[in-house]
């Protein structure tokens, strides 16, 4: 299912991550740039884009999942 409230923005990730780690993140939205982390419970890759999970729950137990959508992407050798 997609969140009727997604939008794409422009964002800056590091080079390289792997599933586990909190990478950094900045993004723009809104004219302001904000800064977050986002632990990646994931990565998918197909041909030259990525999807990078963030699996989480909320306060009343849904998971959630919040995705990145990365594109040059390939993986390393």
């Amino acid at each position: 299912m997609v969140d009727p409230h997604s939008r794409n923005m422009p964002a800056r990730l590091p080079a390289t991550g792997t599933t586990g780690e909190v990478i950094a993140i900045r993004y723009q939205t809104s004219g302001n740039t904000f800064a977050d982390s986002f632990r990646v419970t994931g990565i998918t890759i197909k041909g030259d884009r990525c999807s990078i999970e963030s699996k989480h729950n909320n306060a009343d137990g849904r998971e959630l999942v919040d995705i990145i959508f990365a594109r040059p992407c390939s993986k390393l050798k």
